[in-house]
C-alpha cells in the first residue's frame, strides 16, 4: 500500500503512477481535481485488480457511526434538513507549506469540505441537485514567514445541496471569517434535531434533543462503535490489503467528488 500524501493537483497523476506499479493507493482527499481524472484512476485499479481509497476516513469513527444508528433508529424521524458550517481564516498562520491551500484544488471546500460531504453523506445518501455561490475575498493571504501568497481560488463558498433521500442541506464553508459562533453540524427531523461534533474528527460529542424535550441530552457513543475508531487504521489496512472485502470507502470518495 502507498499512501499519496502530494498536494492537490499531483494526487490524480500519483494515485496511477502507483496503481501502474501494481501497488495499492490510499489517497489524501481530494482524489484527484477534475472527475475524468477520478474516473481514470479506478479504470486502472480495476483493469490492475487493485484497491483505491481515500480519504476522509472519519466517518467511520464511533460518534458518526452512532450518529447513523441514531437515524436509522428514527430517533429525529425523518431527516428533512441540516446544516454545516466549517468557517476560519485560513491556515496561512500556522502551517509551514501554506500556499497551496489558496490555488485549485484546495480552499476550503476542496479541503475540509470533504469532511463535512463525506459525513452527510454517509448519514442522508447520494446528493441529487446542487446550487452555489463563491468568491475569494482576500486576493492575497501572508503567510507566518512573511512571504505573500496569491489567492487563486474561492475561500468562501456557500451551497445548497438536495439529498435523494429528500433533506435540504446548507453546507458553508470559508477561510475568511475570523470569528464564528456556528455549530459544525445540525441534523433537523420531523421528531427533533441532532447536534453533531466535528467531522474532522472520529469522536465528540453528540447531542439530541426530540420534539418535546425540555433540553439537549448527550448522547453516548456505544463502546463497540467507539472501539471501531480506535481500530480505524488496522481496519482501513485490512480492507486495503483484500482482508475484508468491501467498497464502502471507494464509494464514499466517489460521492463525495461526484458533484
Amino acid at each position: 500500500i502507498v499512501v499519496n500524501l502530494t498536494v492537490p493537483d499531483a494526487h490524480a497523476k500519483v494515485s496511477r503512477a502507483i496503481l501502474k506499479a501494481g501497488k495499492h493507493v490510499y489517497s489524501e482527499k481530494p482524489l484527484a481535481m477534475q472527475r475524468g481524472d477520478a474516473k481514470k484512476i479506478l479504470k486502472t485499479a480495476r483493469k490492475k485488480n487493485l484497491r483505491v481509497g481515500g480519504a476522509p476516513d472519519t466517518f467511520l469513527g464511533g460518534a458518526w457511526q452512532t450518529i447513523r444508528k441514531l437515524l436509522d433508529d428514527g430517533a429525529i424521524g425523518e431527516p428533512v434538513a441540516a446544516t454545516a458550517f466549517m468557517l476560519g481564516h485560513g491556515p496561512e498562520k500556522w502551517h509551514p507549506n501554506p500556499d497551496f491551500f489558496y490555488q485549485p484544488g484546495a480552499g476550503p471546500l476542496f479541503d475540509m469540505g470533504p469532511y463535512y460531504l463525506t459525513a452527510l453523506i454517509n448519514l442522508f445518501g447520494s446528493v441529487k441537485r446542487v446550487a452555489s455561490l463563491a468568491r475569494a475575498s482576500f486576493p492575497e493571504r501572508i503567510a507566518q514567514d512573511g512571504h505573500a501568497i496569491a489567492v487563486n481560488t474561492p475561500t468562501h463558498v456557500a451551497g445548497s445541496l438536495e439529498f435523494a433521500n429528500g433533506a435540504l442541506v446548507t453546507l458553508i464553508t470559508s477561510f475568511d471569517v475570523w470569528h464564528s459562533q456556528l455549530p459544525r453540524i445540525e441534523i433537523y427531523g420531523s421528531k427533533g434535531s441532532l447536534r453533531a461534533p466535528d467531522p474532522n474528527w472520529f469522536g465528540g460529542d453528540i447531542f439530541l434533543r426530540g420534539e418535546d424535550d425540555a433540553d439537549w441530552q448527550n448522547v453516548p457513543i456505544e463502546e463497540w462503535r467507539d472501539d471501531i475508531s480506535r481500530r480505524g487504521c488496522d481496519a482501513r489496512i485490512a480492507e486495503i490489503s483484500g482482508r475484508r472485502k468491501t467498497d464502502l470507502a471507494q464509494e464514499r470518495v466517489r460521492e463525495t467528488g461526484a458533484f
